[in-house]
């Protein structure tokens, strides 16, 4: 039977004067042990308690900073409260949100055990974005994004981001984590700096790259030649020569087919406006860590990339690439090879939106509110004799379609109008057009 540092039903009070009782081991980490802890009377939360080596000093004032200041968004699994042990209060540990069983650990897609969607993929790489953009915000640095890190429910693409009591301000001395080995900022290998908001900007670069390319953005062949991945091979390659795997000029570290097939699989799929802020993110972005891609770029672009989802009759996923359209290149299936015919779209606020079977648009789309998801407010339907597709209103307000012939068809909540080539659609203050 294992041996843990609390047992079942062991009972505590918080600093906030809280009633915590142990539950359940969780699991554990480098730094110490989780468990599911009924905190005030509420089971849906769980306890991080630290190895007596790291609860340190230096750790429990960070713990105090962070739970005075709060989570940046519900994203976060932030400590919420610290638990010192009643008999030998330097051993101490925090309390956080207990995670959702949906949530699954996003390395779990390095070995297939999850394989979201890209509409799901997007999705997490937007959240991530949004949520980091919120941390830094107030002047904090995570110090260690990395794909251990994070939660992701592959249905949704929802995230939430653990092990937060890495966090502090920018200027905080801190001598804890540096970051996890490969997504570390070269000059943090190096050994040339702390952790801060631009080597998080590194991080995350490597991380949205994981995700979408299930590879890292530094391992090609002169990874391959590596035959033994020690410190000082590490240090090379991710501090000293760094060279991104899809450099515009310098081949010598391309992907090996045989080593690194998804590099590969995926640059031939993703869309070249992706790949283009990728290539910033690992040329430039190596080197001068302030003109590294910001999460507001980030965040844009991937909300727009989850409106050009197109869907083949096979059931897979490809993208509408614009870049591709003007150079008159079909889209073609990555998985059947059949080119897919391109569905209803309309250009809204600059942008093309694909009218799949499954779209739905939010305020973010119809209201000119960005970045807003809160409540759909327009869905695809059908007539259920005449098959003819059409867009829903869901929102509270009556929309204005205008036709070809310049009549104009109002469309009041809950009704519906048939999508035809021209028309003009006013959701209140914005306008969209439909091409079909």
């Amino acid at each position: 039977m294992s041996i843990h540092m609390l047992q079942k039903n062991d009972k505590f009070h918080s600093c906030n004067g809280k009633r915590v009782k142990i539950m359940d081991f969780i699991g554990d980490g480098g730094q110490g042990e989780v468990f599911r802890v009924e905190y005030n009377g509420d089971k849906e939360y769980a306890l991080k308690w630290y190895f007596p080596q790291n609860a340190t000093q230096e750790q429990l004032e960070i713990l105090k900073v962070l739970v005075k200041i709060g989570p940046p968004d519900r994203r976060f699994l932030w400590p919420l409260d610290i638990v010192q042990h009643s008999e030998k209060p330097e051993i101490f540990g925090y309390v956080m949100p207990f995670r959702p069983q949906r949530f699954k650990n996003a390395t779990g897609m390095l070995s297939r055990k999850i394989e979201p969607s890209f509409l799901s993929l997007l999705t997490s790489c937007y959240q991530l974005s949004d949520s980091f953009l919120q941390l830094h915000s107030k002047g904090l640095a995570y110090r260690d994004i990395s794909i251990n890190n994070i939660f992701i429910d592959p249905e949704t693409g929802d995230v939430l981001i653990c092990d937060n009591d890495n966090v502090a301000y920018e200027n905080t001395t801190y001598t804890g984590v540096s970051g996890t080995p490969k997504y570390m900022a070269p000059e943090v290998v190096r050994n040339e700096t702390q952790p801060n908001r631009f080597t998080d900007l590194y991080s995350l670069s490597v991380l949205l790259f994981y995700l979408m390319y299930i590879a890292h953005p530094l391992d090609g062949k002169k990874e391959a030649a590596i035959h033994a991945m020690d410190e000082a091979a590490q240090r090379k390659l991710y501090g000293f020569e760094p060279l991104y795997i899809f450099h515009p000029t310098d081949k010598s570290n391309e992907p090996d087919p045989e080593f690194h097939a998804n590099a590969y699989a995926f640059h031939e799929v993703l869309p070249q406006s992706l790949k283009n802020i990728f290539e910033k993110a690992f040329t430039i972005g190596i080197h001068e860590p302030a003109k590294r891609v910001e999460e507001s770029v980030w965040r844009g672009l991937f909300v727009g990339l989850r409106d050009n989802i197109v869907n083949c009759s096979c059931g897979t996923e490809s993208f509408y690439d614009i870049t591709r359209v003007k150079q008159g290149i079909e889209t073609k299936c990555w998985n059947c090879g059949k080119t897919i015919p391109i569905p209803a779209r309309m250009r809204l606020n600059g942008e093309i939106v694909i009218l799949n079977n499954n779209i739905k648009l939010y305020p973010h789309h119809t209201s000119g509110i960005l970045f807003n998801f809160s409540k759909p407010t327009a869905e695809i339907s059908e007539h259920p004799t005449l098959k003819i597709k059409g867009l829903k209103n869901l929102s509270d307000d009556i929309w204005f379609v205008t036709k070809p012939d310049n009549s104009i068809l109002q469309v009041p909540p809950g009704r519906s109008f048939a999508l035809e080539n021209g028309y003009t659609v006013k959701f209140g203050l914005v306008k969209a057009e439909i091409r079909l």
